[in-house]
């Protein structure tokens, strides 16, 4: 019903932007608001049914085309309706420029046929929310901004239209730049907030980070290339700088410094750094695992047997009060375990702290119909739950051999064998953080310099390429 609707809406937009062209003489304000409006609706659309596709591992690749096509073939139009500008020749360029992200994407997918890390990943608002720490930001940054430039460019192209002769190629040109960085700033700020945030996230898996990084590449190149293009219809190209090494000569240019500095802070920074946060949650998941067994292992080596049942019983009641405000503290750990609790996939450890948990109610706070298809199946804060609820198993056990009428030397004897088990598990957790810290993403970082710097230069040769065309065509 929503898509029919839309599309209903869509098509009269269009109709009576047809209509107003035809009775009245182009350019004119007011086709160029119906024109503005209609592709306003369509893009809206295209980003409300961008989800029809329900599998997350689907890469939406004919939404991205239309996405695409709607964006260009309306910013030119809306030129055309104030100016009188239309250059299909240009307009097929800037398609075949803003689909070079999704060329590359396929590329990559076609590359690493048989590793799922480099799998686009289909991104949608609400889907990772779980993991992302300052989600409400999102939701005030991205209604506020969108409200702004809804208002902001009729407001520039309406005094546009007003102050200059309107069939000069000088308000023809103002015209397309302003345009362009309408565009740009509304591209950026439909995804960029979304993409920072996410790849940031501490919580975020590196599989799901990686594929996110890859995917941003649809998004990021095109957003290069206007930014480019901004830079050069503004002026803003700068001198060329030489350095020289030895007997070689360079000459850069500060544009290529700026569009490479976009590029990385577009895409790798915020991903070295969420990579880089992930390691340390995973890191302090893994100290706190280890610390619970450090108390076990404290506990056992005393040389009081009449203490341990006592003290053993008071850690339990610990790693219970622990897993409680663990749960509590974040839903996507509920989640996990509403779905294993259905999917009867729970182990008789975790099985006594869930129904814990449901007795005090803290499980109750999600329904059943809100679970969606767990992705993280090598979650840490599944790892370390399930971590907490075993060794609680196994206490309690131990509590059991212990207690009763055996003498204390039996009781010695039988708190050495586990302090040996327990060691054994201190040194392998050990192991565990030092491996977590070695481990380093060389290949994602390594292939993200150099798309930045292969792309930066592509950028700049293509973007001054157009510039002239687009020159010529206007006539300036």
């Amino acid at each position: 019903m929503k898509k029919a609707v839309f599309w209903v809406i869509a098509g009269f937009g269009v109709l009576l932007t047809i209509f107003l062209s035809l009775i009245l003489k182009v350019p004119n304000f007011w086709v160029f608001l119906g024109a503005y409006l209609t592709w306003l609706i369509l893009l809206s659309g295209l980003l409300e049914n961008q989800n029809v596709v329900k599998s997350a591992e689907n890469f939406p690749l004919i939404w991205h085309l239309l996405r695409i096509v709607v964006s260009v073939i309306g910013m030119f139009i809306c030129v055309w309706s104030l100016s009188g500008f239309f250059d299909l020749h240009l307009t097929g360029l800037f398609l075949l420029v803003e689909s070079t992200g999704i060329i590359v994407v396929l590329f990559l997918r076609l590359l690493f046929i048989n590793n799922s890390i480099w799998k686009p990943q289909r991104l949608k608002l609400g889907k990772f929310e779980e993991e992302m720490e300052h989600y409400w930001v999102i939701g005030c940054i991205l209604p506020i901004l969108s409200l702004i430039m809804l208002v902001l460019y009729p407001v520039v192209m309406w005094k546009i239209y007003t102050s200059y002769s309107i069939s000069s190629a000088l308000a023809t040109l103002t015209i397309f730049k302003w345009t362009l960085v309408w565009d740009f700033v509304s591209n950026i700020g439909s995804w960029f907030p979304i993409i920072f945030v996410l790849l940031i996230s501490e919580k975020l898996d590196e599989n799901t980070r990686t594929r996110t990084l890859v995917s941003l590449i649809v998004w990021l190149f095109p957003s290069a290339f206007y930014f480019a293009l901004i830079l050069g219809l503004f002026g803003f190209a700068g001198t060329d700088y030489s350095l020289t090494i030895g007997i070689t000569s360079l000459s850069i240019s500060p544009i290529l410094v700026v569009i490479f500095m976009f590029l990385l802070l577009g895409y790798l920074v915020p991903y070295i750094w969420g990579w880089k946060r992930a390691t340390k949650w995973r890191q302090g998941l893994l100290q706190k695992q280890r610390d619970w067994v450090e108390k076990t292992l404290g506990i056992l080596e005393e040389p009081n047997p009449s203490r341990y049942t006592s003290e053993l019983e008071e850690l339990q009641a610990q790693m219970s009060n622990e897993a409680k405000q663990f749960i509590e503290g974040d839903q996507m750990v509920q989640l996990w375990l509403k779905d294993q609790t259905e999917r009867d996939e729970v182990s008789d450890a975790m099985r006594s702290i869930i129904r814990e948990l449901e007795r005090d109610g803290v499980l109750d706070i999600m329904d059943s119909s809100t679970i969606r298809e767990l992705q993280h199946v090598d979650d840490p804060r599944f790892s370390y739950f399930e971590s907490l609820a075993n060794l609680s198993k196994e206490v309690e056990e131990i509590i059991k051999q212990l207690s009763g009428d055996h003498s204390d030397t039996d009781k010695l004897r039988k708190a050495g064998c586990y302090s040996d088990k327990y060691r054994s598990k201190k040194e392998d957790i050990a192991k565990e953080i030092a491996t977590e810290k070695q481990t380093m993403p060389r290949l994602v970082i390594g292939f993200g310099l150099v798309f930045a710097a292969a792309a930066t230069f592509v950028i700049n040769e293509v973007s001054k390429n157009i510039l002239e065309m687009l020159r010529v065509s206007i006539g300036t």
